[in-house]
């Protein structure tokens, strides 16, 4: 009986590793595109935080005084609020995100006081605070910008369908009142968080050229390659001194 059984198992074998090497391969899934990411470090000694005086009710709204500072800096040198982009974007871009971006404006604060944005992706302004005031956005470019009333708690909806514009929002009362947003034609932006730190969108494999931008700090650019040894992109921005901003 054990004679038999063997021999079968050796006739058997051979139509076995045939069957086995008949079986198609599975396809392999697509590797993801690396995601680039770094931290922008302030190289300086930091402004002291200067105070405004608001007119009334806003005093008593900020008994203190509004604060601003030119350089928002974490303990660890991360610099806050710097934009960082790609030069030369991949081309096959995708098309704009149907979600909007939001940007708040609390008793003449605005929040964020950068904003990236791609080219004609909804942003919606959302304004608290039952003070009236004039909106206006230049990025001095001919047809650019806009002009909005605020005449209370309110929301509207803005695109900036200008790439590579950056939009300066102000009012002529409100002097404290300021942001800026900047239009891209490419998602491969980011704007730094309060620790310097940012990440890009996955990037194809191929040699960018990344702009590193602060309204005071002034602009850098650097060359990456993708992919890289994997460990995180570290860049530094030093003080000027009287800076002007961008």
């Amino acid at each position: 009986m054990k004679l038999r059984s063997c021999r079968l198992v050796a006739a058997l074998a051979p139509l076995l590793l045939l069957s086995a090497c008949a079986q198609p391969s599975r396809p392999s899934s697509p590797s993801t595109p690396p995601v680039v990411r770094g931290q922008i470090l302030f190289e300086g000694e930091v402004p002291p935080t200067r105070y405004t005086t608001p007119p009334p009710p806003l005093d008593a709204v900020f008994p203190q005084g509004i604060p601003y500072t030119r350089y928002q800096v974490s303990p660890d040198r991360g610099l806050a609020e710097v934009v960082v982009s790609v030069v030369n974007p991949p081309a096959d871009r995708p098309a704009p995100p149907t979600s909007p971006q939001f940007m708040s404006i609390s008793n003449t604060i605005c929040v964020p006081r950068v904003l990236a944005v791609q080219t004609n992706q909804t942003v919606v302004f959302q304004v608290r605070g039952d003070r009236m005031f004039n909106l206006n956005a230049t990025s001095g470019r001919p047809g650019g910008g806009f002009n909005q009333a605020v005449t209370g708690n309110m929301d509207f909806e803005r695109v900036f369908p200008e790439a590579g514009a950056r939009y300066r929002l102000m009012d002529n009362v409100h002097v404290w009142l300021t942001a800026t947003i900047w239009a891209f034609d490419h998602p491969w932006f980011a704007v730094t968080d309060a620790k310097g730190t940012f990440e890009l969108p996955p990037l194809p494999p191929g040699r960018y050229t990344v702009q590193i931008e602060h309204r005071a700090a002034g602009r850098i650019t650097r060359e990456i390659e993708v992919p890289g040894a994997g460990e995180s992109l570290v860049w530094t921005l030093p003080a000027k001194t009287n800076p002007a901003e961008l």
